[in-house]
């Protein structure tokens, strides 16, 4: 991870990790105790519904890892798409240098560079 990432966000990365690696954990010994506990009995043995029971815990718990590892990592933007998008605009003289390159390559004409640099600027001013 990157030493930018924020301190309380690095936490819940490793946190995340924690999680995964236990419900994944969680999940085989719940298969291993199924298969090695005694089910040839008639009635049904409660120790196999509880090592069953182990191996959905362990499963959401590897699942709920996970999402908090990706929530960490991106933040609060991979819940917003809204978010997400804003912090993924780049600063306004790049977007000025890109699209005038665009309009020099002739992939957009004259006026649609004109239009698209005033709404660039207009936004710029409103920020």
């Amino acid at each position: 991870m990157s030493p930018t990432i924020p301190p309380k966000r690095r936490e819940l990365y490793y946190f995340g990790i924690a999680l995964t690696c236990i419900g994944v954990l969680l999940v085989f010994v719940g298969f291993l105790g199924f298969v090695v506990s005694d089910f040839r009995s008639a009635s049904p043995d409660t120790s196999a519904l509880s090592w069953w029971l182990a191996v959905v815990i362990g499963i959401c718990m590897a699942v709920l890892g996970g999402f908090v590892m990706r929530v960490s990592i991106r933040g609060a933007a991979a819940l917003n798409p809204e978010t997400a998008r804003d912090a993924e605009k780049l600063p306004f003289d790049e977007e000025l240098r890109r699209l005038r390159k665009l309009q020099q390559e002739g992939i957009i004409s004259e006026q649609e560079y004109e239009t698209t640099k005033q709404r660039i600027l207009d936004n710029l001013e409103k920020a």
